[in-house]
């Protein structure tokens, strides 16, 4: 028996979304009666929030363009003054996107470059339609492929960023990989050792340990590529 479809408490409205409005950190903070109190990692680390080998190692992620969650059981546990704080690491020429949550338009694919962008989610829940969630999540992360050693997945979201969890790592993207594209997919290699993304017009690209192969056939798509396969040898993908 199917369940019945989620009925919406809130209105959601859609519109085209600026630059300008993408630098607006809507709900943020999350909605409550108590005005954001943000701290430096120096404060945190004194705080004993986290030790110091944990903020370089997030530090680091965060320069160099990687992809982080923070997560906790509990509201107000200190999830989005971390990230809040992390963010000082980020080069300036760096450009911050804030997710819209429901009523996000994706407009941002056309205005940015992903080698020179963070998207930057508040939440992923469907408590508040501030929050990513359902459908506007789903394109996101567009994308999932499990570590064959077993442990972890990579996700990956629609401007190329890879999301690493377990015993998944991130690699560093190819040289080929800067400029606009819409990731649609992602595969693993057999040993774990990289993956391949490939955008809607069937570029491929080889990260890690991932090699690229020239195609059998005619490769001229008529229709927009919707995900990559890649064989159970690695030597190839679909």
């Amino acid at each position: 028996m199917e369940s019945p479809p989620m009925q919406r408490r809130y209105p959601i409205v859609e519109r085209p979304l600026s630059p300008r409005d993408y630098d607006m950190p809507i709900g943020w903070w999350g909605w409550n009666w108590e005005p954001p109190v943000p701290m430096s990692i120096t404060q945190l680390l004194e705080a004993r929030n986290m030790d110091a080998r944990t903020a370089a190692l997030c530090g680091m992620t965060i320069e160099s363009h990687g992809s982080m969650l923070i997560a906790a059981e509990q509201p107000h546990s200190g999830k989005t003054t971390t990230l809040t704080a992390l963010l000082d690491f980020l080069p300036n020429a760096t450009r911050r996107v804030f997710i819209r949550g429901w009523a996000e338009t994706f407009d941002f694919l056309g205005q940015t470059r992903p080698d020179a962008t963070l998207l930057l989610a508040n939440e992923l829940s469907s408590h508040l339609p501030v929050y990513l969630w359902g459908p506007k999540a789903v394109r996101v992360f567009v994308g999932i492929a499990g570590n064959p050693l077993g442990g972890g997945y990579w996700l990956v979201a629609s401007d190329g960023s890879v999301f690493a969890f377990g015993t998944a790592v991130v690699f560093t993207p190819p040289p080929t990989f800067a400029g606009k594209k819409v990731i649609v997919g992602i595969d693993a290699t057999p040993g774990g050792d990289g993956y391949w993304l490939v955008d809607s017009s069937g570029n491929v690209f080889a990260f890690g340990g991932a090699n690229l192969f020239l195609p059998t056939n005619d490769f001229t798509p008529s229709a927009p590529i919707v995900g990559i396969a890649a064989t159970r040898t690695g030597r190839g993908y679909w």
